[in-house]
C-alpha cells in the first residue's frame, strides 16, 4: 500500500549560544521562522518511503552573525542516513534566525539545537478513482522568492487532499531561483503549479504549462494502471524536464477497488509567463 508521509516537530525548543554560558547578559540565537515550514511532507526521501523507514532526528545548526545557518551536525540520529541528511539539508536551506548576541549586545556566532523532527509514515484511506480533473495554484512571488498571494482553481472531481496553495506555502525556497531577475516589487511573478489527472482513452482538460506564451520550469508525466483491487501497478515516468522534477511514481495514490482495470496519466507542471 502506498504510504503518505508526515513530519512532526517536538514541542520543546532548545537554543544554545556559542558564547560563554557564564555571561548572563548574552542571548542565544532564536528562530525567526516557524519550524513547521522547514520540513514539508513532500521532502520525505523516496528511498526511505519505499523501505518504510521512519525516525526522529535532532540537529545542531551553527548560526552566523547575520542569522544564516552555515553548518549542521546530527545530535540524535534516526539511524536512517537519508532522514538524517534531509533534516540537515532542509534546516540549513529553510532556517532563518535572529543571531546570538554577546554581553555587549553585538551579534556573535551561535548554535541552535532543533526540537526532535519525527519523520513518520501512515496509510491513508483509499479514494474513489474519478476523473478527469485538474487543480492549479497561481502563486504571486516577489523578487526574493516570497509568496505574495496564492489562488487555486479546481476543475472536475479533485480529491480533497489536493491543497495546492497550502503545499506551495511549504516550499518557498524553491521559488527564489525562478523569481530572481524576473520579479519586481511592482510586478510579482505569477507562477502556476498544476496537476492533471486523466484516464486512458477518456476526456482530458486543458493545461496552462503547454499553452502559448508560457515557459515550462518543471514538468513530470507518469502513467500507471489501477487493478480491480485498487492497487497501482506498472507506474512509469513518461516525460520529465526541469530542475527539481519529482518522481510522482514514488506516491501515485491508493484507490478503492474497480470493476475493471484502468490506465491513468498524471502530469504535474510549474510554469511562468514567457519573456
Amino acid at each position: 500500500m502506498i504510504r503518505q508521509s508526515m513530519v512532526i516537530g517536538a514541542v520543546a525548543l532548545l537554543a544554545l549560544p556559542s558564547a560563554a554560558t557564564g555571561k548572563n547578559k548574552s542571548a542565544p540565537a532564536t528562530s525567526a521562522t516557524s519550524l513547521a515550514t522547514w520540513f514539508p511532507q513532500s521532502s520525505y526521501p523516496a528511498e526511505a518511503k519505499r523501505a518504510h523507514q521512519q525516525g526522529r532526528v535532532v540537529v545542531e545548526l551553527t548560526i552566523d552573525t547575520s542569522g544564516i545557518p552555515t553548518a549542521c551536525k546530527v545530535v540524535t540520529s534516526s539511524n536512517v542516513a537519508s532522514l538524517d541528511a534531509v533534516t540537515c539539508q532542509l534546516a540549513i536551506a529553510n532556517g532563518r534566525f535572529s543571531p546570538a548576541k554577546g554581553a555587549d549586545g553585538r551579534p556573535i556566532e551561535g548554535t541552535y539545537v532543533t526540537p526532535g523532527v519525527r519523520w513518520a509514515l501512515f496509510d491513508p484511506p483509499p479514494i474513489k478513482l474519478a476523473g478527469p480533473w485538474r487543480v492549479a495554484a497561481t502563486v504571486a512571488i516577489d523578487a526574493t522568492g516570497k509568496i505574495v498571494s496564492c489562488k487555486d482553481e479546481r476543475k472536475g472531481p479533485v480529491p480533497q487532499k489536493m491543497m495546492p496553495c497550502v503545499q506551495a506555502a511549504s516550499i518557498p525556497p524553491v521559488f527564489g531561483r525562478y523569481a530572481r531577475d524576473y520579479s519586481t516589487d511592482a510586478k510579482p511573478l505569477d507562477m502556476v503549479i498544476e496537476t492533471l489527472f486523466a484516464f486512458d482513452g477518456g476526456a482530458t482538460l486543458p493545461t496552462l504549462y503547454d499553452s502559448g506564451g508560457r515557459e515550462t520550469l518543471m514538468m513530470t508525466q507518469i502513467h500507471f494502471d489501477v487493478g480491480v483491487d485498487g492497487k497501482v501497478q506498472n507506474c512509469q515516468v513518461i516525460a520529465q524536464s526541469g530542475p527539481g522534477s519529482l518522481n510522482l511514481c514514488d506516491d501515485p495514490g491508493s484507490y478503492l477497488p474497480l470493476d475493471k482495470r484502468q490506465g491513468v496519466t498524471v502530469v504535474m507542471a510549474m510554469s511562468r509567463p514567457a519573456g
